[in-house]
């Protein structure tokens, strides 16, 4: 059945806050095939829009690939993963190098004195 509220974009405008019913429809496909249980992007997302502010911390106690902290660092949230695979860490962690670059310093180019 289902809360009534579906795609009918009219019924989520003006809500500050919108929960989901026991399905959210999101494209099944993902980049990151680096991992078994990767998931779209979409997903953590929804819910860091809908739980989290600018600025607030995201944690991640299963990180995996790190596509939860990907997306936090993109939304502007702190965010901390955790994770006993050693091979994931490296590999969030390179993933990482580049947002964090980019998020505290922004490409300036300089000229000659």
């Amino acid at each position: 059945m289902g809360s009534g509220f579906g795609k009918n974009i009219s019924n989520w405008l003006n809500r500050d806050r919108a929960y989901p019913t026991n399905v959210l429809h999101l494209a099944t496909e993902c980049s990151n095939k680096n991992h078994s249980a990767a998931f779209p992007e979409e997903l953590p997302e929804w819910f860091i829009k809908l739980f989290t502010k600018e600025n607030d911390t995201v944690l991640d106690t299963f990180m995996g690939s790190g596509t939860t902290l990907v997306v936090a660092n993109r939304m502007r949230r702190n965010s901390i993963g955790i994770d006993i695979v050693p091979q994931y860490y490296e590999m969030v962690k390179q993933q990482l190098k580049s947002v964090e670059l980019y998020l505290f310093e922004p490409n300036v180019k300089y000229g000659k004195t």
